[in-house]
């Protein structure tokens, strides 16, 4: 977990590594719990933005929303303690990161 929040810290911003996201993307579709395959269903829609030859940071703003809030549902009801820390601030650098691309008043509702 700290791994994939320094790289996050690192390169989300900057250029997103897609075997990183692949990586956690098949991680968690191995998982029976809903929203850890939501969570991996957006990492595949990011994965696909970032492939089009032309990004469109309002839509790669959203699939970031949608990451964020998920992670945050997860860190939420995590029940050890050595992942809901560092789930909280992976959420926080989703929401960083989502209004860096498209500040929220950018965002539809």
């Amino acid at each position: 977990m700290n791994q994939t929040i320094q790289a996050f810290r690192a390169d989300i911003l900057a250029r997103p590594r897609k075997h990183l996201i692949d990586y956690w993307e098949g991680v968690l579709r191995e998982k029976e719990d809903p929203l850890l395959q939501a969570i991996a269903a957006d990492l595949r829609a990011l994965r696909e933005e970032l492939e089009q030859p032309r990004l469109d940071p309002a839509q790669i703003g959203q699939i970031l929303l949608a990451l964020g809030s998920a992670t945050s549902r997860t860190a939420r009801r995590a029940e050890d303690p050595r992942y809901t820390g560092p789930l909280e601030v992976l959420a926080e650098l989703l929401s960083e990161a989502r209004n860096r691309l498209a500040p929220p008043q950018a965002l539809p509702r």
